[in-house]
């Protein structure tokens, strides 16, 4: 009997010492700490904020686009969308002379970290959780500048810089922006770029270019030297980049609410914008701008009064973007050459408009719920559509070509098309030409619409190269 009561004791014990460690692992997943230190370089480390902040999710169309065309668009992750400015903490602490801090019984999940001083800006710490090791954090001293820089010129990582009046990057300079760099302007100020700009952020420590208090007037880029724009931030200016005769590549850049032009591109200049997103922001080519815009979103969130393009005496090519939710279309004037490759356009009131000379190609596109009219042709427009799919409201005009005056009009090719029905009687209905012969005399001319698919192409959309 006692040999069965010595089992049954043992049995007991440990199933309480199982059910015990249960316990400490369940309320250690419920909860956890955070501690670490932080190193202010050049004075003291005591009265460092330290505060948690919930993660940031990204826009939910943007997002849904991002998971449709994963090869359009930049990876939105917290560098990218987390900005401490536009909330309230949910955790604070303070470090003491020795530059520690904790924070104790923190609900289980992930969160970002910001530690900030007066006069040394703030540094952020993506997704933090109970796994993460402790760590030194390192704030550097701001930087204030204003007027011309020397001839090179180098903005240190993490470092903030405060654009106080116009600073000057002169013909023959660079200027190098390092990873992690905060550039914060002053009301109504800028960079002016007449030499070389080389912003080379990172996906994991973007640059960031925004107001220190309110709205800043942007970049301008006066040089014939190519600059370079890698993963980077821009908010809260009046226009982004006004590039005057120069020329920039950009990749990976994040346009937010900007209050005329995320672009504004004029006389001979030339650039390329790739794998980037741009939100409530609209790009103006004009003056024998020459250019390529691939790889991006171009998101208007129905907000946007302006166009998501303007392009004027420009030769441009779109090539593999997604654009949606714009209240104005691509408007293309003037002696412009445009080409339209594998884009997805979503939710336009129009999609394209054309006019004065203009020569479109618009081929293997996708046009989904367009409000009013998806092409529009006026005075003088040309426009080739081969290849691409319509698909909207059967009430939706297709095709618009305004009572206004051509010179010489012609046939237009409309072949290989998918408009959403198998019937030509179907598809004429929703195409409308009114075109006027300038010349007075009598011709005839059509638009083309045979051959025609009768399915989706599966093709004329963003591609995965």
């Amino acid at each position: 009997m006692k040999h069965y009561k010595y089992l049954i004791a043992i049995g007991l014990f440990g199933l309480t010492s199982v059910l015990l460690n249960c316990t400490r692992n369940l309320i250690s997943v419920e909860q956890f700490n955070l501690s670490g230190f932080v190193d202010v370089k050049g004075t003291d480390d005591d009265g460092v904020m330290i505060e948690l902040y919930p993660l940031t999710e990204p826009d939910t169309t943007v997002a849904r686009m991002r998971e449709r065309f994963p090869t359009v668009g930049m990876e939105l992750n917290q560098a990218t969308l987390f900005d401490h400015r536009d909330s309230e903490p949910l955790y604070t602490a303070t470090t003491d002379t020795a530059g520690a801090y904790r924070i104790t019984n923190i609900p289980a999940g992930d969160y970002n970290l910001v530690a900030r001083k007066f006069g040394y800006g703030w540094r952020y710490i993506y997704n933090v959780n109970a796994d993460t090791e402790p760590q030194t954090i390192p704030l550097y001293a701001e930087q204030h500048v204003s007027g011309t820089l020397d001839s090179y010129t180098e903005w240190p990582a993490f470092q903030h810089v405060i654009v106080e009046d116009d600073v000057t990057v002169p013909e023959g300079g660079t200027l190098l922006i390092n990873e992690g760099v905060v550039v914060r302007s002053q009301r109504g100020k800028g960079l002016i770029v007449h030499g070389q700009l080389l912003a080379y952020g990172s996906n994991a420590a973007k640059i960031w270019f925004v107001a220190d208090d309110e709205e800043w007037r942007g970049i301008q880029i006066n040089s014939s030297k190519k600059c370079d724009i890698y993963h980077c931030v821009m908010k809260e200016c009046d226009t982004g980049f006004v590039i005057d005769e120069g020329q920039i590549y950009v990749d990976n850049f994040y346009v937010k609410n900007v209050l005329s032009f995320g672009f504004y591109l004029k006389r001979l200049s030339k650039f390329e914008l790739n794998r980037s997103v741009l939100k409530n922001s609209c790009i103006k080519c004009e003056s024998n701008t020459e250019g390529e815009i691939s790889n991006s979103l171009i998101a208007g969130e129905g907000k946007s009064e302006n166009p998501a393009f303007i392009l004027n005496s420009s030769k441009i090519k779109l090539y593999n973007n997604c654009i949606f939710d714009h209240s104005g279309p691509i408007v293309i004037q003037y002696y412009s050459e445009v080409e339209l490759w594998y884009n997805y356009f979503l939710s336009l009131e129009q999609c394209i408009y054309c006019e004065y000379y203009s020569n479109v190609i618009v081929n293997k596109n996708t046009f989904e719920d367009f409000k009013t009219d998806c092409i529009v042709l006026y005075k003088h427009g040309y426009i080739t559509i081969n290849n691409n799919n319509f698909i909207s409201d059967h009430s939706k005009r297709i095709i618009w070509i305004t009572p206004s005056p051509f010179d010489n009009p012609h046939n237009m090719n409309a072949k290989y098309n998918y408009w959403g029905t198998i019937f030509p009687s179907a598809i004429y209905q929703r195409i409308i030409d009114e075109r006027v012969n300038e010349n007075k005399n009598e011709m005839n001319w059509e638009i083309i619409i045979e051959p025609f698919r009768d399915e989706i192409i599966k093709d004329a959309y963003p591609t995965s190269k």
